[in-house]
């Protein structure tokens, strides 16, 4: 009775119509939620960073096209232009053998960056597994795909890409406590650290970072005997770098880079900020991003459910102090910086990003912060990889059309020369300083040349030289140490030859820029000229 008066009293609920709209039955819309769209935003982010580097418009610059010229050549005078130049050997020897499959355009130099940058995305998604699980694979993944650093030397023929994948590699190695040391993981291990000293100088401030960080962990409460033989199989594949060792030793002695002041632990910044992309807005939001996220994951104790930010606080703690030895070491050698020096902290810093990232809650902040550092790092990319270079292409092409037989090509300083030689191969380039072949620059007692270089003989003794014909200048003001002489020589120029005007602007906002100068030949050379012909 009781169950029947209830069923008397409850409200009665008419079933919905099925509504009808033009005929056609209305669907039930599933719901857009962040599940929904975080899969395939994260799979357009790593097509978007893939396409860009894949593409580039530029011509080689300075060091491009330096180390094109380096690799080209036999590998006797390879390891004699390495040494005169201040690299280690690794990077050249494959492009070498790259250059002789493939040839030496523009095109196939730079697509062994590329496809070395394309190997190390599933390393980095693999180490982010590692640090912060499924989430930190796929964080690790999106941010390493969109990270302008990354593209941009991606698209440049210069040997960071090949630092980036050797230090993944070298990770996953290093963080796997799943799998057992076997002999031949650490034979593994040695060999990618012996191919990492040999590719750039810089490795061995990562390798007594990281080093520091086991050598804590074998000597701690846990006694971890993994760390030890990490340790040792680390030290075995830095003695491949003996070898090399009496070429360092010159480099070290007579190249360093002569072409800026030591920027002491301000490096830390640059370094962090060439990371994000340099200096368009995007990049220097993205810059305040990934820096919040890292300091919070050092100066925080909270570990963020599963212990997953705690796990990526001793890398995060290995990438500052690659940083910091790095800037002593400028320091101490008086050497300059550029960021790209500091290729071998990124793979630690976007690995601890992407565990700050992982232990993020709820879902929905996590999907923002790392959509919006994606969506920062592909505009910073596309600002950084579109534009040129360098002015060369462009320099190239008046000189192609205008410049005529007798007339005189010169560039101040040198530097400026392997871009323009590449695109002009068959014309004769005077320099200042001088003292190179035009393709590549000899970097050794760079500083002393240019002191004891004298730009005003030198400006005489190219007006004498080109006599009816014009002197085309090719300079810039914004070489720190050389400049002044540049703008010497220039004023010098004016002076003999007075009619002289700037055929092409500097353009200051690209990597490489140059003013286009040209001198022609006053009435009386014009008339002696003819006199004598």
């Amino acid at each position: 009775m009781e169950l029947v008066e209830a069923q008397r009293h409850a409200p009665v609920t008419e079933p919905d119509p099925d509504p009808v709209v033009i005929g056609w039955r209305r669907r039930r819309v599933p719901s857009l939620s962040a599940s929904n769209v975080a899969l395939p935003a994260a799979a357009v982010a790593v097509a978007a960073g893939t396409g860009l580097r894949l593409w580039s418009s530029s011509p080689l610059w300075l060091d491009e096209a330096q180390a094109v010229a380096i690799a080209r050549l036999p590998l006797g005078e390879l390891f004699a232009a390495l040494r005169q130049d201040g690299a280690p050997p690794l990077y050249y020897l494959l492009l070498h053998g790259w250059i002789r499959l493939f040839g030496t355009g523009t095109v196939p130099v730079r697509m062994l960056s590329s496809c070395l940058s394309l190997a190390a995305l599933p390393l980095a998604w693999r180490a982010g597994v590692l640090v912060g699980g499924r989430r930190g694979g796929a964080a690790a993944l999106v941010l390493l795909a969109t990270s302008p650093f990354a593209i941009r030397y991606a698209t440049e023929t210069r040997m960071y890409s090949l630092v980036l994948l050797l230090v993944l590699a070298a990770l996953v190695i290093v963080l796997d406590p799943s799998r057992p040391r076997t002999a031949g993981r650490l034979a593994l291990l040695a060999a990618i650290t012996g191919a990492l000293v040999l590719t750039h100088y810089w490795s061995f401030f990562l390798l007594a970072a990281v080093g520091a960080v086991l050598f804590w962990r074998s000597i701690g409460r846990a006694r971890d005997r993994d760390s030890v033989a990490l340790l040792a199989a680390m030290a075995v594949g830095a003695l491949a770098f003996l070898p090399w060792l009496p070429s360092f030793w010159l480099q070290l002695q007579h190249t360093g880079n002569p072409w800026g002041s030591p920027p002491g632990m301000a490096a830390i910044e640059l370094a962090i900020r060439g990371y994000a992309g340099g200096d368009s807005e995007p990049a220097r939001l993205l810059a305040v991003l990934l820096t919040g996220i890292v300091g919070s994951l050092l100066l925080s104790t909270w570990t963020g459910g599963r212990g997953r930010r705690s796990a990526a606080r001793p890398i995060g703690a290995a990438a500052l102090a690659t940083l910091i030895l790095g800037a002593v070491a400028l320091m101490a050698t008086g050497d300059a910086f550029a960021s790209r020096h500091a290729a071998v902290a990124l793979p630690l810093f976007l690995l601890a990003v992407a565990g700050g990232v992982a232990s993020l809650e709820p879902r929905g902040a996590r999907l923002v912060v790392l959509g919006t550092t994606a969506t920062l790092g592909l505009l910073a990319s596309l600002l950084s990889v579109g534009p040129p270079r360098t002015q060369a292409g462009e320099i190239a092409a008046v000189l192609h059309r205008q410049a005529a037989p007798g007339d005189v090509i010169v560039t101040c300083p040198d530097q400026l020369t392997p871009a323009l030689a590449r695109m002009l191969p068959e014309t004769p380039i005077e320099m200042f300083p001088g003292g190179s072949p035009t393709e590549r620059l000899d970097w050794r007692d760079y500083r002393q040349r240019v002191r004891a270089g004298d730009p005003v003989a030198f400006a005489r003794n190219v007006d004498g030289r080109a006599g009816a014909g014009s002197v085309w200048l090719v300079w810039s003001p914004a070489y720190e140490g050389i400049g002044r002489q540049c703008g010497r020589l220039h004023r010098e120029l004016l002076r003999l030859r007075p009619e002289g005007r700037t055929v092409l602007p500097r353009k200051p906002w690209l990597l490489e820029n140059a003013v286009l100068w040209r001198g022609p030949a006053g009435a009386a050379k014009v008339s002696a000229g003819a006199a004598g012909g």
